[in-house]
Order: C-alpha cells, then structure tokens, then sequence
C-alpha cells in the first residue's frame, strides 16, 4: 500500500461493527439506530483479525485514579455515524484508560435528537463519517473522493449544541480527510474551521507523524533502536524530519495536569488535521511555521501519489483547543491515534513486524497522560 503508514489503521476500524443495540432509545421515540450497515446487513470483522491492530494487552500506571471505581462521570461514546474509533474497536485501549480513572463508558448509538443525551455528561465523537464517504476492505460504498459530506443532519447538529449549552461537556475527535469535513458543519457552529485535509510537517517531508512540545531527542534514538528490532527503520530518514520540525504546546491545563507527575513535555499524533478557531478558543497544541496541509489528489485519481495536491500554509494552526460554551465545555482533538494503543503496518502486510504507536509507543510516553488530562478538563477537574 502506498499509504500504509497512516490510512491502514484507519482502513481496520472502518470494519469495526458494535452492531445495533437492543436497549431503549433514550428519547423514546423510535427503534435504536444500527451503528454500522453496509446495504441494509452490518459490516463486523473478526476479533482475532481486530486483536492483530489494537494493543489489547496496553495498561496505564494510574496512581491516583480521579474518581473511585465506576463512579465518575458517564462518558456516551458515539457509535451511530459510522465512527472509525469505538468503545470496543480502536478505542478500546482509551475506554480502559479512562474505566480505570474511574468514568463510566458506554457506546451510544442513537442519532442526536432531542432528550437522547440526558445521561451523558460527556459525549465523546470520534471520527464519525457521511454514509456516501464510509471506506473498508472493498466495500462498494467505500469513497473517499471530494466532495465529502457531513455525518450528522441539521437536527443532531442543533441538539449537540443546546446540549452543550445546557452544561453538557463534549469531545470531538475528526482526523484528516474526509473525516475533518464530516464533522465540519457542526465543528463551525461551534468556533472552528477545519482543513479537510492531511496536515504534514513540511512540504519538503511530506509526513504526518507530528510532535508537539520539548521533544527528548536521545529518548527518540531508544525508541528507534528498539524498533530496528521488529523492522528496519533508518533513524534520520524516519524521525528526524519530525524532531526537526515540532509544533508547541501552548501553556494550558491540560498540559500541566493536576500536578507534577500530571505534566506533559510533548504528544504526538499519527496524520491529523490543522484548523482555526473563534477568540473563544484556547489552544492547546499550535502547529509549527514549516506546516502544512495537503488535498490529496488521490482521493479522487487513483494513479496519483499519496501526498500530491495542492499544499496551504497551516503555521499557528491548532490540533487541539478548548472553549467553555455557556454552561458546557468542549475539546476539539485533529488526530484520534495519539489517544489509543496501536499497531500500524510499515508495509501494508498484515504479517509483517508491526510498529506501535498512540499510548503503547516509546516515542510517546506523555499521549497516555495527555488524553486522560483532555478529559480531565471537560470533568472541570483542571481549570484555567
């Protein structure tokens, strides 16, 4: 694959399928709305198939958990709009970090209607996308050609917004292309414009394996020679470009956590998007002045190479922020495999060494800490 490094992983939670749940619809009004369907039939992929991908055996040494066990708040995990990270695929290492801070996690799949959100106090969106732009292992729906649609209608955008409003706390994660559009009407209304593209470091090193933060070169050079192990990886060529060329984490709570031990040097993220914000907005993770974005091409020629398409200056732009709207809160996060814990395919072989990356990557010992203080915020245990 000529593009395995960043879209096979995300080509794998494509075929994940919750399936169609049998508890009641929480407004009442009609029958529970399947999370995946693929002409009328749900889409699944084997667990053993799911297990070579996600890193089941991950665990987060959490010292001092926020909550006791099963007593924190409930975070809804979207899982109705065709979502690439679910509860029970890509974000399983995420649910169990954050059931063992003591939240409550339970996948929602239900469209956003009125009254549907009562029992969230978190919502957490990640990676939803449009019917016409889902994409997987030869599926005939699968398209991601421009134009890119939204996933919600106009009634589950308005809700999500009231709810909000009305107190609640909200988690949108959307990655690159399409996904970024997918969410983009929604992300709008509330103070932010998303680039439907690939962010990447530079135009000269068309990658978009980005850290943010004080990057600790020596402990790259470890996590590369442990790599080398599994698979040969030329450090220069592979992570170099990257040290040389970080994006900054602005001085934020969530980069300093509840104390010490909480604190982030810096994250990084696996082929996000860049996007710009309102004044309402504090930024969290602020791309540097060699950035990049890409509309790839590819999408819509499929002779043409990955990263070809016209490139846009994102210097300043954000991959993270967040905002209080009203009486709620909200965390808007360009790149979702930073808070899970992976294993990418170098070379598009399923049998092949498999790199980690997310929480389970020597290269990213804070991405743990970091996404569990995003969620920290939203619970009101970090303030400004």
């Amino acid at each position: 694959m000529k593009h395995a490094l960043f879209l096979t992983p995300l080509l794998i939670g494509s075929l994940l399928a919750p399936g169609c749940s049998d508890q009641p619809d929480p407004a009442g009004s009609s029958a529970p709305v399947p999370a995946w369907e693929s002409g009328g039939d749900a889409v699944s992929l084997p667990n053993d198939f799911l297990d070579g991908w996600i890193d089941t055996e991950y665990r987060f040494a959490n010292v001092d958990p926020a909550y006791a066990e099963g007593s924190g708040p409930n975070i809804c995990v979207d899982e109705a709009h065709f979502n690439l990270h679910t509860a029970g695929g890509i974000f399983k290492p995420f649910a169990e970090l954050l059931r063992g801070d003591g939240y409550r996690v339970t996948p929602f799949r239900y469209h956003f209607k009125a009254g549907a959100l009562t029992n969230c106090q978190i919502l957490l969106i990640a990676n939803a996308q449009a019917r016409a732009n889902i994409i997987g292992f030869d599926l005939p729906e699968s398209n991601w050609a421009y134009p890119h649609a939204s996933a919600f209608s106009r009634e589950e955008i308005d809700q999500v917004i009231l709810w909000v409003r009305g107190g609640g706390a909200l988690l949108l994660i959307a990655d690159h292309a399409p996904l970024s559009a997918a969410v983009s009407d929604l992300a709008l209304l509330l103070g932010v414009h998303m680039f439907d593209g690939y962010a990447l470091v530079s135009a000269e090193e068309k990658t978009a394996f980005v850290a943010f933060g004080t990057v600790r070169e020596e402990i790259w050079r470890e996590a590369n020679r442990v790599l080398t192990g599994l698979i040969d990886l030329d450090f220069n060529a592979r992570y170099q470009p990257i040290l040389a060329n970080p994006g900054a984490l602005a001085p934020h709570p969530v980069v300093k956590g509840r104390n010490q031990q909480e604190s982030i040097e810096w994250i990084v993220t696996y082929g996000g998007q860049a996007f710009l914000t309102s004044d309402d907005w504090m930024p969290i993770t602020v791309f540097g002045p060699d950035a990049v974005s890409v509309a790839p091409l590819a999408f819509n020629f499929e002779d043409t190479e990955w990263f070809d398409g016209p490139l846009f200056s994102v210097a300043g732009w954000l991959n993270a922020a967040t905002r209080r709207l009203n009486l709620g809160r909200v965390v808007v996060l360009g790149e979702g495999g930073m808070c899970t814990a992976q294993f990418d395919d170098l070379d598009g072989e399923i049998e092949d060494p498999l790199e980690p990356y997310g929480f389970n990557a020597p290269h990213a010992p804070y991405n743990a800490q970091y996404c569990l203080n995003v969620v920290h915020w939203l619970s009101g245990l970090l303030d400004e």
